[in-house]
């Protein structure tokens, strides 16, 4: 496994790009495994960097879920209401939306911009990563699920580490979402814009 984890690396560093549709369960334990050391990948002749060389790198593909079915999915994983509710809140503020349908939208099953760029994460199921210029200009590259319930497990690993379980009202869930998922200081203003979509999440997911 040394002498293939050190070929697929080199190749990643001259820019060459790993494409796979799907990774076996055995095979993706070995090869998701972050590095502290970002490596350099050249999709579409932009460079981007990850801190999973060994995830294969495959196109974009938006994925769509329905509000409903994004609520019964959530249930169905019996997290207890305080997980719950700040998962799917989360999901509302981070999920692009489809105007014309209402459905969210997610970038391979990833509703969350969950990306492989910003460091290691503690708990990481993804079969494999994509390659996107983001809203800022930035070329970032973003974790892909196989499905939504296996995004739904990430999320739920996370979360959970972050402290989201304890928060029990749109105050404590803002204060906790604002710096240990955006990564960013809390303001008043910013407060209230995320303690208002915490109260648009909890009326869907009562409705």
């Amino acid at each position: 496994m040394g002498q293939y984890k050190n070929y697929i690396i080199a190749l990643a560093i001259v820019g060459l790009i790993l494409i796979s549709n799907r990774v076996s369960a055995a095979s993706l334990a070995k090869i998701n495994v972050g590095s502290r050391t970002k490596r350099l990948i050249v999709v579409n002749n932009v460079n981007y960097s990850t801190n999973y060389p060994l995830l294969p790198v495959v196109a974009n593909e938006w994925t769509t879920i329905s509000i409903k079915d994004t609520v019964n999915a959530i249930k169905a994983k019996q997290y207890g209401k305080n997980l719950s509710l700040a998962i799917f809140a989360l999901i509302i503020a981070e999920a692009a939306k489809d105007r014309s349908t209402g459905n969210l939208k997610g970038l391979n099953n990833n509703y969350a911009g969950v990306q492989t760029d910003s460091g290691v994460w503690g708990y990481s199921n993804f079969i494999a990563q994509t390659a996107k210029i983001d809203s800022g200009g930035k070329p970032r590259m973003f974790a892909a699920f196989d499905s939504f319930a296996d995004f739904l497990d990430f999320l739920e690993s996370r979360t959970i580490a972050k402290g989201f379980d304890q928060a029990t009202n749109a105050d404590t869930w803002a204060r906790i979402y604002i710096p240990k998922w955006i990564g960013i200081p809390v303001t008043a203003n910013l407060l209230k814009a995320k303690s208002n979509i915490y109260k648009t999440a909890e009326r869907l997911y009562s409705a």
